[in-house]
C-alpha cells in the first residue's frame, strides 16, 4: 500500500488513479499519482512575511510618497486661463464647368422633343436565326396542304429501361395525334419503336418532345432521311 506524502497515512491507489490527482481520505491533501502508482508530494508554496521586505524598498517608496510635485504656477500661471482660437474653414474653390461647343450640324440633328439627358435609341440589328437540325421537318409542317400530305417513318431506338418506356408513352399520348397508344407501345421490339405514316406536323411535334431523351431518333421520307 502507498502512503500519503503529507500525513503518512496508508492509502489505497488503484490503476485508475495513475496519472491523475488524488485526494487523501485522511487529511484531504491533494497530490499527483505517477504512472507507477507512487504518490508525488506537491511543491510547498513559500510564504513571505512583511518583515522580509528589504528596508531599501520601504525607504524608496516612502520617499516617493513624500515628494511634492512641481507647482502649477511654475509651468505658466493659471491652468484654467486658456484661449481657444476659433476654427476657420477655408472656402472651397468652385471649379468652372468647361463650355461645350455644339456645332451647327449637331444642333440641327438634335431631337428637342426628348427629355434632358435622354439618348436617341439606336436601331437594333436583327439576330440571325440559329440553324435547326429539324428545320426540314418544320418546313414541311408549315407548308401548304399539298406538301402536308407527305408522310414520314420515325424510328426511336435505345428504349432499354422502364423509365424510358414511360417517357416515350407520355410523349405519344396526345389526342391531337389520334393514335392508339397501347398498340404503338406494343410495337417496341428490342428497344426500338417504329411509327409509320406520320405527317410532317405530327413528326415535328413528336421529335421535339423526345429529342432531349437519351435515345436515338431517325426519320425518313421517300428517299430523304435524317438522324438526330
Amino acid at each position: 500500500m502507498a502512503q500519503c506524502p503529507v500525513c503518512q497515512s496508508e492509502i489505497v491507489i488503484n490503476s485508475q488513479h495513475f496519472g491523475t490527482l488524488f485526494t487523501c481520505p485522511k487529511c484531504s491533501a491533494v497530490f499527483f499519482v505517477d504512472w507507477g502508482g507512487q504518490p508525488e508530494a506537491a511543491a510547498s508554496s513559500e510564504n513571505f512575511s512583511s518583515d522580509e521586505i528589504p528596508d531599501a524598498l520601504e525607504t524608496s517608496s516612502g520617499e516617493l510618497l513624500n515628494e511634492e510635485g512641481p507647482a502649477v504656477n511654475q509651468f505658466g500661471g493659471d491652468p484654467m486661463n486658456f484661449e481657444v482660437a476659433p476654427y476657420e474653414q477655408e472656402p472651397v474653390p468652385h471649379e468652372e464647368v468647361p463650355a461645350v461647343e455644339v456645332t451647327e450640324e449637331e444642333e440641327i440633328n438634335y431631337d428637342f422633343s426628348q427629355p434632358m439627358g435622354a439618348t436617341t435609341p439606336q436601331p437594333m440589328t436583327p439576330l440571325e436565326p440559329e440553324s435547326n437540325p429539324l428545320s426540314d421537318i418544320a418546313d414541311f409542317g408549315n407548308a401548304d396542304l399539298s406538301q402536308s400530305a407527305l408522310n414520314y417513318t420515325i424510328t426511336i431506338s435505345g428504349i432499354d429501361s422502364g423509365a424510358l418506356r414511360t417517357q416515350i408513352q407520355e410523349a405519344i399520348t396526345d389526342s391531337k395525334f389520334g393514335w392508339n397508344v397501347i398498340q404503338i407501345m406494343a410495337q417496341i421490339k428490342g428497344g426500338v419503336l417504329t411509327i409509320r405514316s406520320v405527317n410532317a406536323v405530327k413528326a415535328s411535334i413528336l421529335i421535339q418532345r423526345v429529342k432531349y431523351l437519351p435515345v436515338k431518333i431517325s426519320w425518313r421520307q421517300d428517299v430523304l432521311s435524317s438522324t438526330v
